[in-house]
């Protein structure tokens, strides 16, 4: 979110924060402003950034970065979000997300 919110500016942008023990801190484009809510649960957090997207760009990550892609997938998936561009961007010749594709064509979509 904070490239996203670096190239919108401050005045364009509103932030989604979780609360963690560590690691988690909103970024100095959105830090102090009003715009920036804090949440306590992943999932309403999901819910609230997904209302107001219009796309959803996902990059290589942890485990936060698969849950949030794969939460976006499953919503739009089972109809309970409506159908948005969601684009796996990888770094040229990446195989991240090319191997993350396989393992769900392998192992998911392949289910009859």
């Amino acid at each position: 979110m904070g490239a996203a919110q670096k190239g919108a500016g401050a005045e364009n942008s509103f932030g989604l924060n979780i609360m963690l023990p560590f690691e988690q801190h909103a970024n100095e484009v959105i830090r102090n402003d009003p715009k920036l809510i804090t949440f306590r649960y992943f999932f309403t957090r999901k819910l609230t950034f997904l209302r107001e997207a219009s796309a959803v760009a996902v990059f290589p990550g942890g485990f936060g970065t698969l849950d949030e892609g794969m939460e976006v997938l499953t919503l739009m998936q089972t109809g309970k979000a409506r159908l948005i561009p969601l684009v796996f961007i990888d770094e040229p010749g990446g195989k991240f997300w090319k191997n993350f594709v396989h393992y769900l064509s392998e192992h998911l979509m392949a289910r009859s």
